[in-house]
């Protein structure tokens, strides 16, 4: 896990040098979906999408990250289902659907909730 968390901090560096590097976007985006970092992931997505509309590549890990965030929901996972709220909030691989958006944001924090609720009694 160090290795990524270097490669992340050189990649910063690039950046900070050279704010619209789309070599180093992409290579800290995919760094971020290794280990995991969605919401970092999708802001070198986005970036990504603004230097350049016609790349394919950030569409394409937008719908992998999003496939990962339904199973992770079809598993019953909050964290997963938050991420979803978030993916349909801002049509991260999926088309903008608020309703959708509130719907999965509301079951995950009933499920926080619930996890609070338990932890408490114990």
């Amino acid at each position: 896990m160090e290795k990524y968390e270097d490669a992340i901090v050189d990649l910063t560096k690039l950046l900070d040098i050279e704010p619209n590097n789309k070599f180093a976007l992409r290579y800290r985006a995919e760094t971020y979906y290794l280990i995991e970092k969605y919401k970092e992931l999708f802001n070198d997505v986005n970036k990504l999408l603004n230097i350049d509309i016609n790349d394919e590549w950030p569409k394409i890990i937008e719908k992998k990250v999003f496939a990962q965030f339904e199973k992770s929901t079809n598993m019953g996972h909050a964290e997963g289902i938050n991420c979803l709220g978030y993916c349909y909030e801002y049509g991260i691989g999926v088309e903008k659907n608020e309703n959708k958006s509130f719907t999965y944001y509301q079951k995950s924090a009933n499920m926080s909730e619930c996890i609070k609720l338990v932890i408490v009694i114990i």
